[in-house]
């Protein structure tokens, strides 16, 4: 078990370092992990807990990262993918929030930031290529995904809403078509994967969901308390992090100013791992005489509701993996993911990213380092950070 816990603890420490670009990006990258690269879980398994995930309140990303701990060594596999993680981004925003990155100049943070949406661009390239080739396999599910691209860019379609209209389709075609096996996905194959606490009894279930709503209830019976805000913001936010912006605003009414929200939000943009820590650097800066227990607090109560709602929905995982209907609706809404984060893709990545030839130029040769010639992502982080200072040194 140890040696799992610090395969655990390796794995998802990459990838809390190295994933930029927000949820849709970050479930591309644990596809490219688990899936292909680990064999930790198969295709259909992977699809599964994904669309979980999109059902439930809270951090896509990091309730999936929750659960495939769990699978993988219980509730300490899950904490510890939590925390490796989230751990990452958790450190740079409370480092923001303290004025630590004053230790660069500010044309030297310009530099960073700059290469890093560059960088996130190539990564958020590949991840569609590589969502597409697994998630988008028939006409169907390509013409879900184009779809889906075209509602958000062109109509403003919040990603709760497209998830929900995505399954409705794929479940009403597989009862039209009656097609048993329909949504079955190409990937490579994997072993199944034991739940160290499957089956759970049905009061044990009650009990995840008891001790959610008890947490809620006395979030409102204690609106004052640091906590409460934000354990209300993780229950009620569907559409990951970006959506958890305007939740924030209501449920901070009064103690944070629509600047400092915008503020935090923009940093959460600069740093790798889960956007839902941009409430570490919120906390820290709403208490200053203890930013760092804040900090702690803040970030444990926005996360918490989610896991709760993943492990009460956890045991029903395999059941509806083998109903023809469920598996039908799945493969539409990850093909619906993959439309979303094409969107995100061709919007606010490129758009915020992109300023000139010589950076069209960058993303290429980072997109053919990355595809073609299969550099690590360390490696390409650094090639494009040195290119873009040097070509900022000569302009």
């Amino acid at each position: 078990m140890g040696k799992i816990l610090i395969d655990i603890a390796r794995a998802f420490l990459f990838l809390g370092l190295t994933s930029f670009g927000g949820p849709a990006v970050h479930i591309a990258r644990f596809e490219q992990t688990f899936v292909r690269k680990l064999g930790w879980l198969s295709a259909q398994q992977y699809q599964m807990l994904v669309a979980q995930a999109h059902f439930l309140p809270g951090p896509a990303s990091s309730q999936v990262g929750f659960a495939i701990g769990f699978l993988r060594a219980g509730f300490a596999g899950a904490i510890i993918a939590f925390v490796a993680f989230t751990l990452p981004s958790v450190l740079l925003m409370l480092a923001m929030a303290l004025q630590l990155l004053l230790l660069v100049t500010p044309e030297q943070l310009d530099v960073i930031l700059a290469a890093m949406k560059l960088f996130a661009v190539v990564v958020v390239a590949d991840a569609v290529r590589s969502m597409a080739a697994s998630f988008c396999n028939d006409w169907f599910t390509r013409v879900v995904a184009l779809l889906a691209t075209g509602l958000v860019l062109l109509a403003g379609l919040t990603p709760w809403v497209l998830i929900a209209g995505a399954g409705v389709a794929g479940l009403a075609r597989a009862l039209v078509l009656k097609a048993g096996n329909t949504a079955s996905l190409p990937g490579p194959a994997a072993p199944s994967i034991e739940c160290p606490t499957e089956p759970l009894a049905i009061n044990q279930v009650l009990l995840w969901l008891a001790l959610w709503l008890l947490i809620l209830v006395a979030s409102f019976l204690l609106p004052s308390a640091l906590w409460s805000g934000f354990y209300q913001a993780g229950s009620f936010v569907f559409g990951g992090g970006h959506v958890v912006l305007p939740m924030l605003a209501e449920t901070l009414a009064g103690r944070l100013d629509s600047e400092t929200l915008l503020t935090g939000y923009a940093a959460a943009q600069m740093v790798p791992g889960p956007m839902f820590t941009m409430v570490t650097w919120l906390a820290a800066i709403m208490q200053p005489e203890a930013p760092f227990s804040a900090a702690l607090v803040a970030t444990l109560a926005i996360f918490l509701p989610g896991f709760l709602l993943m492990l009460a929905v956890l045991p029903f995982w395999r059941w509806l993996s083998q109903q023809a209907q469920a598996t039908a609706a799945v493969a539409a809404v990850n093909a619906a993911v993959v439309g979303l984060l094409l969107a995100t893709l061709l919007g606010p990545v490129v758009t915020g990213a992109i300023y000139g030839v010589t950076d069209v130029l960058l993303v290429l040769l980072g997109l053919v380092l990355m595809m073609w010639r299969k550099v690590s992502v360390l490696l390409l982080m650094g090639f494009v950070l040195v290119a873009k200072g040097a070509l900022v040194t000569l302009a």
